[in-house]
C-alpha cells in the first residue's frame, strides 16, 4: 500500500484510512476528440476531524462570518510516500452529517488547467481591458492608414507589430470594379482622378481587425497566467513575421451589423473617454486605496464581506455655450458596461454606484462621454472617498484638463470586439487548430498542436509495463465510436458563403472525413465546430467589355462582404480572418473620405484563406480544400492536413485497437510518466488514451491505442 498524503495549500488534510482515491488522467480521448481533458479524481470522502474542520473553516455551520468559500477551487497537491505527485485544484463539495454533527468532508481533486476555466469564467472579450492600449481614431484619415499600414505599438516593452489593421471588408456596400463605367458614390473600386470619378469603398464602410495574439495576450495580463511562446513545439511563435500564422491572425471588430457608431443609438455620432486624468493616489485607507492614471480609476482592495466601500461621484461643468446640452455618461467596470446617465448640463455630485470590486482586488472604471452634437467640458473632477457608513475613512479629487471636447470617434476595442466569451474563444481556437494543453511545473500553460504533444515523449519513456499487467483481465475494444467526423465553422449568411453553401449543399471550408465512405461504418457522426465564421472571399475583374479593359491578373483586389444575401447589412459570428499587405500600385483602389473627395490607395490588407494571397502552398484557414478564390487553384494545406489527418487517420484505421488492461504500475512510473509517453505490453507500443488509478494500492485501469 503507497501512503496518499493530500494538502490544501501547505496544510496536511487528514484522511480515511480505508477511503479509495482513484485519479483519471488524459489529455485527449478518442471517444471525444473535440475537447481537452486535465486529471480529475471521483469525489472522496475525508473525516471532519479537529484538523480538517480548522481548514474547512467548520463549513457545516453557516453562521460563521469569513468562513471557507466552496465556491471556488482551492490550490491543492498530492503526494506519493512523501513524493510530490500532482498539482492541482481542490472543490469542496459538501459536509455529510450524522446526528446532526459533521462526519465526512466531500471533495474532489482537478488538475491545473482547470483553474484557468475558474479564473476565466463566463467573462466576456470586452473585458479584457489590456486590448485598449491599441486604442485609435476611427477617421477617414485613420483607416486609410491602417487599410495600408497597420498600427505598430509597444505596451511593457513589448512590440505589437500590425496589431490594428482595417482589411478590405465591406459592412454594408457590395464593391465591384469597372474600368470604363463611373456612376458616383457607388462601390467601384476603379481610380480615376477628376471630377465624375467619385466612387470607391467609403472610409466608414471598414471596419478594423485586431491580432489574435494580442487577445491571447490580454488574457494573460486579465488573469495573470502565461502561454509559453516561441518554443521549438509552443503553438504560439514568431508573432510579429507576416508569413507566420500568429503574424497574420485577426479577429475582426465588427460587434454590430453595419457601420460603427459610438454607441447603441446611431444618433450618438461624437464619443471620447476620459482620457487625461491625473496620475494621484486619491484616497488610501489601510488595504483599500483609490487612483487615478490616465483613462482609469483604479479601487483596490474592495470586497464584499468587508463594510469598508468606495464612493465615487463627479461634477460636471459645460461651457456656458452648451450648458443646455444633453449627453450620455458610460461606466465600464473592468471592460463591461456597468452604469448609463442620460444627463442635460452640469451636474454635481453625481453618484457613480458599484465602483468596487466584488471580490477582493483590482477594479479598473472608465468613463465614456457620448453626445449627438459636439460639447466642450471646462471641468470634470472626481470626488472620491473610502466610507462606512457615515464614516469617511479617507477622500480626495482628480480632475482632468479643462476644455474637454467630444470631438471625433475614438475607438477602443473593447467597445467594439464581438460579443464573445472569453473560454469560447480559447476553445475556438483549440478546435479549429488541434490544441491540447497542460500546465508547466513553472507555471505556464503549455500550448501544443495534439501531434506536437505526442512527439514530446520523456526522456525514460517508452515504458515496458509488461509485468506489472494484470493478464488475467484484459481487452481489445474497437477503437472507432463514430462513423465519420465533420470538421466545420459556424453556419454564414453572408453573400457569397451562402450561395456556396446552396450549390454545394455544405459550408465554405467544412470538410467531412469518411464521408463517402463505402464501408458501412458502425456510429454517429461526431462533429468538430468552431464558433467562428468562414467568409468567402471575391477576387474582383475589370467588368468593363471594352476592349481596353484591364487584365484580370493585374487587378489585385480581394475583399469580404458582410451582408446577406438581400444585400442587408449582416452581423454573423466572430470572423477570424487571414490578413496580407497586398501592393496594387498599378491600378490602386478609389477611396472615398469623409468630404465624399476619393484619394487612390495603393496598398492594402486583403483578407485572405491563406497565410500569402494567392499562393496556396501556405497554411490555409478552412478545414477542407477548397478553389482559392484569387488564383482559381486548390489550397490543399488545410487545417485538417496539419493538425488533424494524423490523428484522425489512426482513429479510423481497420488496425486500431482499444486495449483494455489492469495494472500495478511501481513508483518509479507512477509518479514519472507523461501523457506523451508510450508504454509496452508484451513487445508493442501503445499510446496512452486514458488512465485511472487508485492511489493507494497503485492498480491502474488503462487505455491504450497501438501504434500503427
Amino acid at each position: 500500500m503507497q501512503q496518499v498524503q493530500l494538502f490544501i495549500g501547505n496544510e496536511r488534510v487528514e484522511l480515511f484510512k480505508d477511503e479509495t482515491i482513484s485519479l483519471t488522467q488524459s489529455i485527449q480521448n478518442v471517444k471525444d476528440i473535440a475537447k481537452v481533458f486535465t486529471d480529475f479524481t471521483k469525489t472522496f470522502t475525508i473525516p471532519a476531524s479537529k484538523t480538517n474542520n480548522k481548514i474547512f473553516k467548520h463549513y457545516y455551520n453557516f453562521d460563521i462570518v469569513d468562513g471557507f468559500d466552496a465556491r471556488t477551487k482551492s490550490n491543492g497537491s498530492i503526494k506519493l510516500n512523501g513524493v510530490d505527485f500532482k498539482k492541482g485544484n481542490i472543490k469542496l463539495e459538501g459536509v455529510d452529517l450524522k446526528d446532526n454533527k459533521p462526519n465526512a468532508y466531500r471533495v474532489t481533486f482537478f488538475g491545473d488547467l482547470t483553474e484557468l476555466k475558474d479564473l476565466i469564467g463566463d467573462d466576456d472579450l470586452s473585458s479584457l481591458t489590456f486590448l485598449d492600449e491599441f486604442y485609435l481614431p476611427y477617421t477617414n484619415d485613420e483607416v486609410r492608414i491602417r487599410l495600408g499600414s497597420g498600427l505598430d505599438v509597444t505596451v511593457e516593452g513589448e512590440l505589437f507589430n500590425d496589431v490594428i489593421v482595417a482589411p478590405l471588408i465591406s459592412c454594408s456596400q457590395r464593391l465591384y470594379y469597372d474600368s470604363h463605367t463611373h456612376n458616383e458614390d457607388d462601390g467601384n473600386l476603379h481610380y480615376e482622378n477628376g471630377t465624375g470619378h467619385r466612387h470607391g469603398v467609403d472610409w466608414d464602410d471598414l471596419k478594423y481587425g485586431i491580432k489574435a495574439y494580442a487577445i491571447i495576450r490580454a488574457i494573460e495580463e486579465k488573469y495573470d497566467i502565461e502561454f509559453t511562446k516561441n518554443g521549438s513545439q509552443d503553438f504560439i511563435t514568431l508573432v510579429n513575421s507576416t508569413t507566420s500564422l500568429w503574424g497574420s491572425l485577426y479577429l475582426w471588430l465588427h460587434r454590430k451589423s453595419g457601420k460603427y457608431a459610438a454607441s447603441v443609438s446611431d444618433e450618438d455620432i461624437y464619443n471620447k473617454f476620459i482620457d487625461n486624468l491625473e496620475e494621484k493616489q486619491i484616497a488610501s485607507y489601510q488595504d483599500f486605496s483609490i487612483r487615478s492614471n490616465n483613462n482609469t480609476l483604479i479601487t483596490e482592495g474592495f470586497g464584499t464581506s468587508s463594510l469598508v466601500y468606495s464612493e465615487v461621484k463627479l461634477d460636471i461643468v459645460l461651457d456656458t455655450g452648451d450648458v443646455s446640452k444633453s449627453y450620455t455618461l458610460k461606466h465600464f467596470k473592468d471592460g463591461v458596461l456597468t452604469n448609463t446617465f442620460n444627463l442635460t448640463g452640469n451636474q454635481t455630485s453625481l453618484n457613480i454606484p458599484n465602483t468596487s470590486r466584488s471580490f477582493s482586488g483590482t477594479s479598473l472604471n472608465t468613463f465614456e462621454l457620448l453626445s449627438s452634437e459636439q460639447i466642450t467640458f471646462t471641468q470634470i473632477e472626481f470626488n472620491c472617498s473610502i466610507r462606512n457608513f457615515s464614516t469617511i475613512f479617507a477622500q480626495g479629487t482628480t480632475d482632468i484638463t479643462s476644455n474637454f471636447t467630444t470631438a471625433g470617434f475614438e475607438f477602443y476595442p473593447t467597445q467594439q470586439i464581438p460579443e464573445m466569451k472569453i473560454i469560447d474563444f480559447l476553445t475556438g481556437l483549440f478546435k479549429t487548430f488541434n490544441l491540447t494543453a497542460y500546465v508547466q511545473d513553472d507555471g505556464k500553460i503549455k500550448l501544443q498542436t495534439l501531434d506536437d504533444f505526442y512527439d514530446n515523449e520523456s526522456s525514460d519513456s517508452p515504458y515496458d509495463i509488461t509485468k506489472y499487467v494484470d493478464v488475467s483481465d484484459s481487452k481489445n475494444d474497437v477503437a472507432l465510436p463514430f462513423s465519420k467526423v465533420t470538421f466545420k465553422f459556424g453556419q454564414s449568411k453572408s453573400l457569397l458563403a451562402a450561395k456556396f453553401n446552396q450549390l454545394n449543399n455544405k459550408q465554405y471550408g467544412e470538410l467531412k472525413y469518411n464521408d463517402n465512405s463505402t464501408i458501412n461504418f458502425v456510429g454517429k457522426e461526431y462533429k468538430v465546430e468552431t464558433p467562428f465564421e468562414k467568409m468567402l472571399y471575391e477576387r474582383l475583374t475589370d467588368k468593363s467589355t471594352n476592349s481596353n479593359a484591364i487584365p484580370d491578373d493585374d487587378i489585385k483586389i480581394q475583399y469580404g462582404l458582410m451582408q446577406n444575401e438581400n444585400l442587408q447589412n449582416y452581423i454573423g459570428k466572430p470572423l477570424l480572418f487571414l490578413a496580407d499587405s497586398i501592393s496594387a500600385y498599378s491600378y490602386p483602389i478609389s477611396f472615398v473620405l469623409s468630404d465624399s473627395s476619393h484619394v487612390p490607395v495603393s496598398v492594402y490588407f486583403a483578407p485572405t484563406h491563406t497565410i500569402e494571397l494567392g499562393d496556396v502552398s501556405y497554411q490555409s484557414l478552412l478545414f477542407g480544400s477548397e478553389i482559392d478564390p484569387y488564383t482559381k487553384q486548390n489550397m490543399n494545406n488545410s487545417l485538417f492536413e496539419t493538425y488533424y489527418r494524423d490523428y484522425i487517420q489512426d482513429v479510423f484505421s481497420p488496425n486500431r485497437r482499444l486495449k483494455k488492461i489492469k495494472a500495478f504500475l511501481p513508483m518509479k512510473i507512477l509518479t514519472k510518466f507523461t501523457l506523451a509517453d508510450r508504454f509496452i505490453v508484451a513487445g508493442k507500443k501503445y499510446k496512452i488514451n486514458s488512465i485511472t488509478t487508485n492511489l493507494q494500492t497503485g492498480e491502474s485501469d488503462i487505455e491504450l491505442l497501438n501504434e500503427i
